[in-house]
């Protein structure tokens, strides 16, 4: 994913699924919260980075660099028998 500078990939939360993502280059301001309007979790990354977010985790990833963000993402689903 690549994401412009000022850009974000919006507030969204994934209620069943983990999301790993890893960022490979430029610098990130990572939100993360339990509510869609209280994201007060605040840090900011680099590139060579990953953050895991939780499975109901309201959360965005914003590139707050001057360069392209570029990130994947992976989802982990937890079944158990």
């Amino acid at each position: 994913m690549c994401i412009p500078v000022g850009e974000d990939i919006g507030v969204e939360m994934h209620a069943n699924v983990e999301q790993f993502i890893r960022l490979e280059t430029g610098c990130a301001l990572v939100k993360m919260g339990k509510c869609k309007d209280n994201l007060d979790c605040q840090k900011t990354i680099n590139g060579n980075h990953a953050v895991i977010i939780p499975a109901g985790t309201w959360h965005n990833i914003i590139n707050v660099g001057n360069t392209p963000l570029k990130l994947y993402s992976i989802y982990i689903r937890h079944t158990f028998p």
